[in-house]
């Protein structure tokens, strides 16, 4: 069963246009309800198509490489500290998308059902991982773990 969660800017808002404060408060949203989920637990970054100044490269330890001609870059974190959270949120390949949060280390055929799905069928990979559209103003929950049983991890 594929279970993914969708929240938004204009959930979150009080206003159209947004305003900063909206952006900000967007933002602590975001930031909160990552850190309810992943916390300091291990968690790992996915980048597709890595640039050199790359936050990936600063966190964790990280492995690069290619499949299928296509480049990637992850980071091993054994858990995430709210700070390092917080930065990872504001730099704009998170906010694009570029780079996702991924519940756990990865494994290697995680990696490659990733890579293999990134561009039209990303649900279908299996990996639960949390990942910004490519506007940022929607965080996308792929393949949650979290069943009906789980209660509620975090009040939007």
């Amino acid at each position: 069963m594929i279970i993914t969660g969708y929240y938004s800017l204009q959930e979150a808002s009080l206003s159209v246009p947004y305003t900063i404060e909206d952006l900000k408060h967007w933002q602590k949203k975001v930031l909160a309800f990552l850190f309810a989920r992943i916390g300091q637990s291990p968690c790992s970054l996915f980048t597709m198509y890595p640039y050199a100044q790359s936050i990936a490269y600063g966190m964790g330890s990280h492995k690069e490489g290619k499949f299928n001609s296509k480049k990637y870059l992850v980071s091993y974190l054994e858990s995430f500290e709210y700070d390092d959270l917080r930065t990872l949120i504001e730099t704009d390949e998170f906010y694009l998308g570029h780079t996702v949060l991924v519940a756990g280390h990865m494994t290697p055929q995680e990696i490659e059902a990733l890579i293999v799905s990134w561009q039209n069928e990303i649900i279908r990979s299996g990996v639960e991982f949390f990942k910004m559209d490519c506007d940022g103003n929607c965080l996308c929950w792929y393949n949650s773990r979290l069943t009906e049983k789980s209660g509620t991890l975090f009040e939007w």
